[in-house]
């Protein structure tokens, strides 16, 4: 008769006892059969010059992630399988974005909207336990929830969360070995790192709580949670905090989308530069010097275009080097001719020239966040509803033609700051080309 360590059910394979081994060949599949998903992409132009970051990312969330994530409440991973799966999701990111290997890891997820996959494990996790506790009060005659019961309360014990019956235990909850094997210890331990603890203590009343309110709350947790790890993750990177990333919209929101300014498809290089000047990777003196080794020294890092000596960083390119004076005020003037001036849509122009406003009274480290966030970080409204523009309705057709407006200089906006960018480093170029030619 032959036996065998472990065997296919579902789609799953199952059936090892060694807890470090005992999902060890599904994960191997998954990262295996994830990385021919994403070489499948690739080939149908989910690269830098191919299809949009928007476009790519959609098509991976259709085709890959399902392949990661299939029955992920059930198996689990230890910290070097972890690893190998957020690989997958770093390696495309990187691709798509044309990124250098200055890119941190943090900024792909970040820009992408990507929600890391071990946030996104726990996250399906929990929101299974809401339907653990139906088949558990739905009868007790029931395989399923007789055993599924029997284990939860095992667990229980087993960490003291409840009071052991006589019968039971005659030690008391505390002297319990049973259940210390169970899968349910990690849904304990998940259910009280994201704050719910009276459902793992007392369940959750299926008739009460809706799936999709317990859905909406898990999501809220995990999310919030994740990213204020990965704030703390942005902070630690020196090239982010020096490029001003870290106080960017895009690093702090919660809602998971792709970052506007990879939507520009006129300019693909001016998107992709901005972009490295975001992530701290343009190949700034600073930069450069940062990543040397051995690292150079300050005054080497100094702008070479301008007798300021001062350290060509993010914030001097941006708003400091008097060489990009010129290029400085024909931005301002380029953007004032695209919000203020828009004969086709009077609703844009409206709120085109509200933005436009509010930018000249910015202050030099004030303009650095817009060329590196847009105007996602001057918070300014649509005009109220007692302007020209607005007749006071709140019909859906008024809500829509506010939002196309708000959408359409946002893109203005992002088009026109990633072509100043692209400008910028063109003329940067030139005059080092020059000044080498001029030396030899």
């Amino acid at each position: 008769m032959c036996v065998l360590r472990e065997y296919p059910y579902l789609g799953l394979e199952m059936g090892r006892v060694l807890p470090r081994l005992k999902w060890n060949t599904l994960i191997c599949r998954y990262i295996a059969d994830a990385k021919r998903a994403c070489a499948t992409l690739y080939r149908g132009g989910c690269h830098k010059m191919g299809l949009r970051a928007r476009s790519c990312m959609q098509l991976y969330k259709a085709k890959v992630t399902p392949v990661l994530e299939y029955g992920t409440e059930l198996w689990t991973a230890d910290d070097d399988q972890m690893d190998k799966l957020r690989k997958v999701q770093h390696v495309y990111g990187h691709t798509i974005l044309g990124a250098n290997n200055y890119t941190s890891n943090v900024f792909v997820e970040s820009e992408l909207g990507m929600l890391n996959i071990s946030s996104r494990k726990d996250e399906l996790t929990l929101r299974w336990w809401w339907r653990l506790q139906q088949h558990i009060r739905m009868s007790v005659h029931r395989a399923i929830s007789s055993v599924a019961r029997h284990k939860w309360q095992q667990v229980q014990l087993l960490h003291g969360d409840i009071a052991a019956l006589a019968d039971d235990d005659p030690n008391g909850g505390s002297g319990c070995n049973k259940g210390q094997h169970s899968d349910l210890n990690k849904m304990r331990e998940l259910l009280l790192r994201y704050g719910f603890v009276q459902e793992w203590k007392y369940g959750i009343n299926t008739v009460a709580v809706e799936q999709e309110e317990w859905t909406a709350s898990v999501q809220k947790a995990v999310r919030t949670q994740e990213v204020q790890n990965r704030q703390r993750r942005i902070d630690s990177q020196s090239s982010l905090v020096e490029s001003g990333y870290a106080e960017c919209v895009q690093a702090k929101s919660d809602d998971y989308k792709v970052a506007s300014y990879l939507d520009d498809v006129y300019n693909r290089e001016a998107m992709y530069k901005r972009m490295e000047l975001r992530a701290g990777s343009l190949q700034l003196l600073a930069t450069v010097g940062r990543h040397a080794k051995p690292q150079w020294a300050p005054h080497k890092c100094y702008c070479q275009l301008c007798d300021m000596q001062e350290t060509e960083d993010t914030k001097h390119f941006l708003v400091r080097c008097p060489f990009f004076n010129e290029h400085r005020k024909r931005l301002l003037e380029e953007l004032a001719g695209r919000l203020e001036i828009d004969r086709d849509n009077v609703a844009v122009q409206s709120y085109g020239r509200v933005v436009m406003d509010r930018i000249r009274q910015l202050s030099a480290e004030e303009l650095r966040l817009i060329m590196l966030d847009g105007i996602n970080s001057l918070g300014v409204q649509y005009p109220s509803s007692g302007s020209d523009v607005s007749s006071g309705r709140t019909s859906k057709q008024d809500e829509k033609e506010r939002a196309l407006a708000v959408q359409s200089v946002h893109s203005k906006v992002e088009r026109t700051v990633n072509n100043y960018v692209w400008i910028c480093w063109k003329a940067r170029e030139r005059r080092l080309r020059g000044a080498d030619e001029d030396i030899k």
